[in-house]
């Protein structure tokens, strides 16, 4: 029996896909593809099979066929299959995708540390007749076509381990390495390009000092010049940091395009020894932790995007300790080249191939000339003495244990015994979880100790190097862990061991500065409490809260990844004329080799579980109904993504939204359903946008589950969304044509055409706006006092609220007391006044008018009218009377909100929820920047999306929740009119009334006859928003008392805080969060019944009151 390893280089993958393994054998499948053998891509674009035992002296046909994510597959297209015939005992057949001729057999698998033979065989490769059942020659799909997700097989202890170690040979796209007996083998010319076309800044001038610097310690002299004066600032989002993160990751680029050979490194003519290296390399590595040490308050995009990149940068540093820096270094690879007990051969390969050339001109081909003679020895112990092989590991180990104190040297200690016992291929589950926690500890120690010694000083830097490099390595060893730990999780059922080992997954993306202070949030949830049952609804939910954060969090590593590397590089590939497969994977070969990406694997491995036991999918219905239409796919809803409105009619899948699009003009598309790619609050404004538009709308969170819509792409879809779930299936134009004369029997006519003429804008009439009284503009007119007509519904209705506050007492035994903030409305008309100041405004802004009414709606035309009104706008003043009444109403200190008021939002049939700005965190007292937040509303109203309306302004005091919420009083989905649907968001409301941050509410439906409440979600949301108060500054700078000195307005009027739901009190406490939504089932129907019907409300909790700050008929 032949112990065989499958290799295979594809590049042609994308996320999802899977590259498999199918031959004429049981162990291969016998050509059914559903029993194909996956293969790993822990070392994409290398992919590896387990160890796989196969029939000896026998000749086997295969083939390798890409499961693609969307349900598709792609064979191998030469004709024919390939052929190997194996002898017993253990071997790894290379190959590469569709190259049938590329196929190599290595005695000995990669299991021993991936060395193989230097006498590699080359298989038969001849062609040969397709086997019954085979795929055929022009690589169709054979009889076996089932298709299974699912996850890599088991794969040893030893396999996995191999994997992870980047091997420089297998990485090495360089020329060939040689194996030199004198100088005169060694390559001393250059084979490179160096185009800077369209190059600038440190791009341009890495290529351009690469031209003139052929050695790589000329190279890294390169690196120090643009490394060296890199700065950044304490402060957020700067200039300074954005230039610094573009030189960095050209930096990391330029270096691993040297470690892989992309760039050459030739002989300068000089004689250099490694210490010239070295001092290069210590002061790269200074720099780069003097920017650390100033990221170190930091945690905004800028600051990941750095500590990320410089991540990268470090592993290709040279080691800068003693025996580098030594004026006479090297003196091991000396005494090795000098063992009597060695072949002559053998002396003179080290001393011209490693000694003499390490002395003289070090570079990373070296490396790669090691490696290879590391494999020549372990795959012929037999010929050199067992001292030479093994001599040198027991010292490595004893000069690291050297450079640490006691406890981290027991934690060591103890990695080292952890790691000896999960090194065993039948390590079980229990074994690996301690050898996990164990590098977890360690890597936090150690990054503890670099960050705790500050800028390095000279007797240091090079100990903090070694640290730096081993935390690095140990996360590592924690890829490899989670990697086994997840395939074993796949086998066994393991809730609690299976959730340790994500919280230590999380701990080591925190640990790479990734979004630090969301980890140390995830970690507290993922370990708060013991999640060994599972036994209840409420702890599957809280738990799935928790994982579609975890999850979020490495999208978000992904997404930073692909959006600072492949741009750059292109450019830097293209300039050094690096190969195409080398640009194309770079950004993914980095995300599939990260911590991360196993982060990834096991929170969709849980989160599918839980979707289980809740019998979930991953569709979430936000609007009702059943429709049918031909599928469309688009990257988001921009007005110029939607389908030609002469087709249709059309369900639209959407991978993204902001929640701020305007879908009035879909209907015009012919657009009957939209099914976004990503969850959103239900009461979202876009959400009640959809509803009132009559457009069934649903979300999907399961990536899956939108491949398999995604597959249905061009065709006829029908699309069924209720309060029971969501169904997405194929149908014919027959099936489609029915379901139309049902639904729009009596209505449309012509149904022999449904593809013209189902546009639902033919079947609903258009809301009409209400009259309004234009006031002079010199007047501001109390919130409880304003009309409809003067202020708008939104501002009318807040006075009615504010009236309403003082008779709201008990409904059907349950608290509805609510309280409303003090407001004031700068009123229709006052916009007018102020343009037609002077003659010459007054011109302006008519001649503004006028064009756009002439524009066409859809034109380019229209954005540039937009936009001239806009700017015209900015510069209006507002009247000196408005600010002194509203400075008499509210106080010096009162923050508020400047809220649009049209007079075509919030009326029944049409709402325009959303379409108009508001603007929190403002004081009237400074009046530049208030004036300045009116305006902006002011401006709102001139849009693409928003037009033909009046402004007012809704001046209100800005509350600062602990929570806030929006709620339907009947239930969108059942309909049901005794059941009150509320969603609940820490912090300010508007991360829920703009559906633009990931994750999801709180979901509740309370029956408001009963006051039972049923919670249907737990809030994932990562950050809250809350206002930035003031900085104070009552002192000066020597500490005396100032007087009279106002508060310094902050640059920023709202921030991101990052929630933890550990202390959160609608999760820590479940009989506060029960009474919390009787009230508002309370307050729902109370508001219903005094305002004539359903309402969506949005209010917030101040401490334990409820305040109430809009109400509008719900859609």
């Amino acid at each position: 029996m032949a112990q065989a390893v499958f290799e295979c280089h594809c590049e042609r993958t994308k996320p999802g896909d899977e590259l498999c393994l199918i031959g004429g054998v049981g162990e291969l499948g016998n050509w059914d593809v559903g029993k194909a053998l996956p293969l790993n891509g822990a070392t994409y674009p290398i992919w590896r099979s387990a160890r796989v035992g196969l029939p000896a002296q026998h000749k086997i046909e295969f083939k390798f066929v890409l499961r693609l994510g969307h349900g598709g597959q792609d064979w191998e297209r030469f004709g024919g299959n390939r052929e190997v015939t194996l002898s017993n005992g253990e071997v790894t057949i290379k190959c590469a995708f569709d190259k049938k001729g590329d196929q190599s057999v290595v005695s000995g698998t990669a299991a021993a540390g991936g060395l193989g033979s230097s006498s590699a065989s080359t298989a038969s490769g001849q062609t040969g007749s397709a086997s019954p059942g085979s795929p055929s020659a022009d690589g169709g799909g054979g009889v076996g076509v089932g298709v299974s997700g699912g996850f890599p097989p088991p794969i040893s202890a030893a396999d996995i381990a191999a994997e992870a170690q980047k091997s420089f040979t297998n990485a090495w796209l360089g020329r060939e390495v040689q194996f030199a007996r004198s100088r005169s083998g060694i390559h001393r010319d250059r084979q490179q390009q160096w185009d800077v076309t369209h190059l600038s800044g440190s791009a341009r001038q890495l290529v351009e000092g690469d031209k003139k610097a052929g050695s790589w310690r000329n190279k890294l002299g390169v690196v120090k010049e643009v490394v060296e004066n890199l700065h950044v600032s304490p402060k957020e989002d700067n200039a300074q940091g954005d230039l610094a993160a573009h030189a960095l990751v050209d930096v990391s680029i330029y270096l691993n395009f040297i470690q892989t050979g992309i760039v050459q490194c030739v002989e300068d003519g000089g004689h250099h020894r490694p210490n010239h290296h070295a001092n290069l390399s210590k002061v790269v590595f200074t720099v780069l932790e003097r920017i650390l040490l100033d990221l170190s308050r930091r945690d905004d995009t800028q600051a990941d995007t750095l500590r990320v990149v410089m991540r990268k940068v470090h592993p290709n540093l040279p080691a800068f300790t003693s025996e580098f820096t030594a004026s006479v270094p090297l003196t091991r690879i000396r005494d090795i080249a000098h063992r009597n007990d060695i072949p002559h051969d053998l002396k003179q390969e080290l001393k011209h191939t490693l000694q003499n050339k390490l002395h003289r001109c070090a570079g990373p081909e070296d490396l790669v000339a090691t490696e290879k003679m590391l494999q020549r020895f372990h795959s012929n112990r037999h010929q050199y003495p067992g001292g030479f092989i093994q001599d040198g590991l027991l010292e490595r180990l004893d000069k690291l244990q050297g450079t640490l104190d006691g406890r981290t040297l027991e934690m060591l200690k103890r990695f080292c015994d952890s790691k000896t016992r999960s090194d065993r291929p039948d390590a079980n589950f229990a074994t690996l979880l301690v050898n996990l926690k164990v590098a977890t500890e360690l890597r936090m120690a150690l990054v503890r100790q670099v960050q705790e010694a500050g800028i390095p000083i000279d007797n240091e830097v090079a100990m903090l190097q070694q640290k730096r490099l081993a935390e690095i390595d140990l996360e590592r060893a924690a890829f490899v862990l989670l990697s086994r730990i997840e395939q074993k999780a796949n086998e066994e059922e393991r809730w609690g061991d299976t959730l340790e080992a994500l919280s230590w997954g999380v701990r080591h993306v925190q640990l790479n500065g990734m979004r630090r202070d969301e980890c140390m949030a995830i970690y507290k949830e993922l370990t708060h409490q013991p999640r060994r049952s599972l036994q209840t609804r409420e702890e599957q939910l809280l738990l799935k809260a928790t994982l579609e954060r975890t999850r979020r969090l490495a999208e978000a590593y992904c997404d930073l990844v692909l959006s600072i590397y492949p741009p750059r590089v292109q450019d830097l590939g293209r300039a050094f004329g690096a190969p195409h497969h080398a640009i194309q994977v770079f950004a993914e070969a980095d995300i599939r080799a990260n911590v991360t990406f196993q982060v990834s694997k096991l929170s969709t491995l849980l989160l599918k579980r839980l979707r289980r036991l809740l019998e979930q999918r991953g569709f979430d219905p936000i609007v009702a109904g059943t429709t049918c239409g031909t599928l469309v796919d688009v990257s988001s809803l921009e007005p110029s993504k939607w389908p030609d409105p002469e087709g249709g009619p059309y369900v639209m899948l959407v991978r993204a939204a902001t929640g701020d699009e305007e879908i009035g003009g879909v209907g015009d598309s012919n657009v009957h359903a939209i099914i976004l790619g990503h969850d959103l609050p239900h009461l979202s404004h876009l959400g009640v946008r959809a509803r009132q538009e009559g457009v069934v709308f649903v979300t999907c969170e399961d990536s899956d589950e939108v491949k398999g819509v995604a597959a249905l792409k061009g065709k006829i879809v029908r699309v069924e969304a209720s309060s029971q779930g969501v169904e997405v299936y194929e149908v014919d134009e027959a099936a489609m044509r029915q379901l139309f004369v049902r639904k729009y029997s009596g209505i449309i006519r012509d149904i022999d055409s449904p593809r013209h003429c189902l546009s639902k804008h033919d079947l609903q009439p258009p809301g009409s706006a209400p009259e309004v009284r234009l006031s002079d503009g010199s007047y501001v007119i109390d919130v409880e006092h304003v009309t409809k007509e003067e202020g708008g519904s939104k501002s009318a209705v807040c006075g009615m609220l504010a009236r309403l506050s003082n008779e709201a007492v008990n409904v059907e035994d349950h608290d509805a007391t609510f309280k409303t903030p003090k407001g004031a409305v700068i009123p229709f008309g006052t916009m007018e006044a102020v343009m037609c100041t002077t003659d010459g405004e007054r011109q302006l802004f008519q001649k503004l008018y006028t064009a756009l009414d002439a524009a066409n709606l859809k034109g380019k035309e229209l954005d540039e009218c937009c936009q001239e009104m806009q700017d015209a706008i900015e510069s209006l003043p507002l009247d000196t009377r408005v600010i002194a009444q509203l400075q008499d109403r509210f106080t010096s200190d009162s923050r508020l909100i400047v809220r649009s008021s049209a007079n075509v939002e919030d009326l029944a049939g049409m709402s325009a929820a959303g379409l108009y700005d508001s603007i929190p965190n403002v004081n009237c007292h400074c009046v530049d920047k208030f004036s300045s937040a009116v305006r902006g509303v002011w401006k709102s109203l001139f849009s693409r999306r928003a037009h033909e309306a009046h402004m007012a302004v809704l001046v209100q005091e800005l509350l600062t929740p602990s929570h806030s919420f929006v709620l339907h009083t009947v239930n969108p989905l059942s309909k049901d009119k005794e059941e009150l649907y509320a969603e609940i968001a820490p912090g300010l409301g508007e991360t829920l009334a703009s559906g633009a941050v990931r994750g999801t509410p709180y979901r509740l439906v309370v029956n408001k006859r009963t006051g039972e409440v049923r919670i249907l979600s737990f809030a994932s949301y990562s950050y809250a928003q809350v206002p930035v108060l003031p900085r104070k500054r009552s002192f000066s700078a020597i500490g005396e008392a100032i007087e009279d000195v106002k508060d310094q307005e902050p640059d920023t009027l709202v921030k991101k805080v990052v929630i933890d739901y550990t202390q959160d009190v609608l999760v820590t406490d479940p009989s506060f969060r029960e009474a919390f939504a009787r009230r508002l089932g309370a307050i729902g129907s109370f508001l219903e019944s005094k305002l004539g019907g359903p309402q969506d409300v949005e209010g917030c909790i101040v401490d334990t009151t409820i305040y109430v700050v809009q109400s509008r008929p719900q859609p």
